[in-house]
């Protein structure tokens, strides 16, 4: 992701951690099968090969849940203070960037656990972000607080559009300068010393 001109991050979302404990959980159960045929066949091997057949199962889904977690984590809900980007991961050299301007979102929907929501282990859900122009649509998954997200978006995007508001105020009003007014006083200065001599 690059960032625009004058262009600053404001608040980056990941995934809710419960679902790294879920994950974690999933990988365990998956390798408890891989350890019990390999107690099986290594039953009347001495405990040297034992231990080392465990250990290279271990490592292997360490080695897959690193890879698992650090996909998940990468896979982020970025807001700054022009638009909402959604990274969204593939592999560790490819990603998927779905962006929104914040002046051009529509509308903002989420989902929660009902009233499981209150406790803040259980606080996730589905977070949607609707464009108007693009039609673009940017869906995170399990993410932490959908309600307090679209709280905190919907003012950046009220903020945001009172700017554009201000700035193009400003640049509609006529411009005066000092010079121009000092201009206009001198003329008009003239403009009553001449018709005060023409009286005499």
């Amino acid at each position: 992701m690059k960032l625009q001109h004058d262009e600053k991050i404001v608040k980056v979302y990941h995934h809710h951690y419960f679902f790294y404990i879920w994950r974690a959980l999933k990988f365990i159960a998956m390798s408890l099968p891989f350890f019990l045929i390999a107690y099986v066949f290594t039953y009347s091997f001495g405990n040297s090969v034992k231990i080392t057949v465990n250990l290279v199962i271990g490592a292997l889904f360490l080695a897959l849940y690193a890879y698992d977690l650090t996909m998940y984590y990468l896979d982020t809900l970025i807001v700054t203070n022009q638009r909402v980007v959604h990274l969204d991961w593939v592999n560790p050299l490819k990603y998927v960037e779905t962006q929104a301007m914040l002046n051009d979102i529509q509308n903002i929907e989420c989902s929660e656990n009902g009233f499981l929501s209150r406790w803040n282990f259980l606080d996730f859900g589905l977070f949607l972000v609707e464009t108007a122009s693009t039609r673009t649509v940017i869906s995170f998954p399990e993410a932490p607080d959908p309600e307090g997200i679209k709280f905190f978006l919907t003012n950046m995007s009220r903020k945001h559009m009172r700017l554009e508001i201000n700035k193009k105020e400003h640049a509609e009003a006529p411009l005066v300068t000092p010079s121009s007014d000092l201009y206009n006083l001198e003329r008009k200065t003239e403009s009553e010393a001449s018709k005060v001599a023409t009286t005499n």
